[in-house]
């Protein structure tokens, strides 16, 4: 009847302006897309034409489409599909940018840390001396102070990375909180030097003995903001002061470090914790940092579920806060951490003449510092350039009561050398990693490996004490 005539024509012609519409853009359209509407169309045009004509009773429309449907199944790409396949290679990508950022931290760790390590040793075997110039001494100290400065600029790029990455992981145990608060006062005060600063501190007698959680990174993040003081307060006062509030599993420790420096404006509030983002720029110019501190100290907080707050008025000082969970220790643990304590005190000085320690790094420079480190404990040292010839050692009969291993060696690595070891019928001997690479997490994996124990460079003077009575005073 005269309805579905009206519909054929009106379909006919919005056939024909679609027709239209796809040859008017036809540059804009990919080939694949424009292949199944094509034909379609023309089959429409062409079906519709033949039942007009011969006035047919079947709908062989419906066959048409059910036809172009499938061919564009087939032909016009999935916008869903193309997402994910979008989003694979965009995962795909950043695992290979992360894994290769991984990669270059590791080795900028590495070598920067590798000349470090002699800057260090040696700063601190002259420091040592007897009879030194008072001048030559304060140069040394310098040097020492320099060296601890960049140091701890390659540790915050590697922290910064890590947070990013979800990879840094708290390392909790039990610790005595004051000596954890001597220690900070200590460094603090070697940080003001000459300043002419007035240094408060004091803390809450109510803090218990021994608390548990992440010594290490409470350090960190408590010595950022001492620092801060320090560095952007001329003159005046600075003030540490760390409270608690008691609860039924834990303790929440609030420390605050108080300053009459620089103050911050309170529309700059937010750049503080932003990474690399320094404030008053110019007025601050001659003030070293890169801008990381404040970054990474409210990540660390924030991944202790602690929090951080800052108070101050522009030109009259600030005031930064910091609440943190900790938990008890337990009595038991207490009175075993008590008795150890104990014997420490008691064991003033090691006595390890003619202990056989091998020491194995491709590194002439490195091979001077550790033999500089280790003279005064009197070993009988053998030191060699690389794994090959270590192993070669031991196959020979030699025997060693310690040996130490770089990692990163040409030929063989530390972790090779150290399999091939392992592989020695016989061979009981403690290896240590002693390397360059430190970043977060490294000691784990190098203990998970088969190591004994590990060692970082440059190489710090009680941690290589405590390997030295762990392995060697018997």
């Amino acid at each position: 009847g005269a309805a579905v005539i009206v519909l054929y024509i009106l379909g006919f012609l919005l056939t024909v302006i679609l027709m239209i519409a796809l040859l008017k853009n036809k540059m804009q359209v990919p080939y694949k897309q424009k292949l199944p509407l094509y034909f379609s169309l023309i089959l429409f045009v062409v079906v519709t034409f033949i039942q007009l004509m011969y006035n047919y009773d079947i709908n062989d429309l419906s066959y048409i489409f059910s036809v172009a449907v499938v061919s564009m199944y087939f032909t016009i790409e999935s916008q869903d599909n193309k997402l994910v396949e979008e989003l694979k290679t965009a995962k795909d990508k950043a695992v290979l940018a992360d894994k290769a950022k991984t990669e270059f931290l590791s080795n900028m760790s590495h070598e920067i840390r590798t000349p470090l390590n002699a800057v260090v040793g040696f700063s601190n075997a002259l420091n040592e001396l007897d009879g030194m110039p008072d001048e030559a001494h304060d140069d040394v100290e310098n040097i020492i102070l320099a060296s601890q400065t960049l140091l701890e600029i390659v540790n915050g790029i590697l922290d910064i990375s890590k947070i990013e990455a979800n990879k840094l992981e708290l390392i909790n145990g039990p610790y005595k909180f004051v000596d954890l608060f001597d220690e900070l006062v200590a460094l603090t005060k070697a940080r003001m030097g000459d300043k002419p600063l007035e240094f408060r501190y004091e803390y809450d007698r109510n803090i218990p003995e021994y608390l548990f959680g992440d010594k290490q990174r409470v350090k960190q993040v408590t010595i950022n903001l001492l620092t801060n003081a320090v560095k952007y307060t001329q003159q005046g006062y600075v003030e540490f002061r760390v409270n608690c509030i008691t609860k039924d599993n834990n303790v929440r420790i609030i420390i605050e470090v108080e300053d009459s420096g620089i103050g911050v404006k309170e529309e700059n509030y937010d750049k503080l914790f932003s990474k690399f983002d320094r404030i008053d720029e110019e007025k601050n110019a001659g003030i070293e940092g890169t801008g990381l501190g404040l970054a990474i100290t409210k990540k660390l907080v924030e991944l202790m579920n602690g929090k951080i707050n800052v108070k101050s008025v522009y030109g009259q000082g600030s005031t930064f806060t910091i609440s943190i969970d900790q938990d008890y220790v337990k009595p038991d643990v207490i009175l075993k951490l008590r008795e150890e304590e104990a014997k420490k005190g008691e064991i003033k000085t090691i006595n390890l003449k003619g202990k056989r320690v091998l020491l194995v790094d491709d590194n002439n420079m490195n091979l001077k510092v550790a033999e500089r480190l280790l003279r005064p404990f009197q070993l009988d040292l053998d030191m060699i350039n690389s794994g090959v010839q270590a192993i070669e050692k031991i196959k020979a009969g030699e025997q060693f009561e310690l040996i130490l291993v770089d990692d990163l060696m040409p030929r063989m690595t530390g972790v090779e050398t150290m399999e091939e070891l392992r592989k020695i019928d016989g061979f009981k001997t403690p290896v240590v990693i002693l390397t360059a690479n430190a970043i977060s997490g490294m000691k784990e994996e190098y203990l998970k490996k088969g190591f004994d124990d590990y060692l970082s460079k440059p190489i710090e003077k009680p941690e290589l004490e405590r390997v030295l009575k762990k392995f060697l005073n018997k």
